[in-house]
């Protein structure tokens, strides 16, 4: 089955991007977005008290009205986090029209892109998608994967690696550091709820 999704890691350093929208769920996007570099101008009729702590440290750009089209001005990467279908579709179509990459929370349909759930141990990074489609499923499977990568000090052991790399001659890294993670895998199984037990609301029968 063909992917509708194609997974890559954008460098937003320095790059402006948007946010439109109010509650928690601004935040977080806001966050993940600073924490990878970017300048962020937020639109929020509601901005909590966290949006105005980062706009009063400069930290990004607030203003407190509805969104606008010129609000996409410059931007690179726009998200929306609200439920107004509205206020996504005419988003979504101005964002198209510049070509800025869209991402409405819970409207896949309506969206270009959509989070990804990573899950980090030093240099190592892992992504899970679902396309938009099941994020609770994307978040589970984060939170597993970094337990595990906690619990086997994978941090520690790529540090290793990359200082290994670093020592080994270019010619010789393919051998060397193949050997070096030849070993490396996975035990045991992942344990999945039976799908029958599983009701239509997501809640498992009795």
């Amino acid at each position: 089955m063909r992917s509708s999704a194609f997974p890559i890691g954008l460098k937003l350093e320095g790059r402006l991007c948007l946010v439109v929208g109010a509650g928690e769920e601004a935040e977080r996007r806001t966050d993940a977005l600073v924490a990878a570099g970017a300048r962020v101008r937020v639109v929020s009729e509601r901005p909590t008290q966290a949006l105005e702590r980062l706009a009063h440290d400069g930290t990004v750009a607030l203003s407190r009205r509805a969104f606008d089209d010129a609000d996409l001005d410059g931007a690179w990467l726009a998200v929306y986090t609200d439920l107004d279908v509205a206020v996504a579709t005419r988003i979504a179509a101005v964002a198209e029209e510049r070509r800025v990459f869209f991402c409405a929370v819970d409207r896949p349909g309506q969206s270009s892109w959509s989070h990804l759930a990573i899950a980090t141990a030093g240099p190592v990074t892992v992504a899970v998608s679902t396309s938009g489609r099941a994020p609770s499923l994307a978040r589970r499977l984060r939170d597993e994967l970094a337990r595990v990568f906690d619990e086997s000090r994978l941090g520690e052991f790529a540090e290793a690696i990359a200082r290994l790399r670093e020592g080994t001659p270019p010619e010789d890294r393919r051998a060397v550091l193949g050997h070096a993670v030849s070993h490396l895998r996975f035990d045991g199984a992942l344990s999945i709820p039976d799908g029958d037990r599983i009701g239509p609301r997501g809640r498992e029968k009795p």
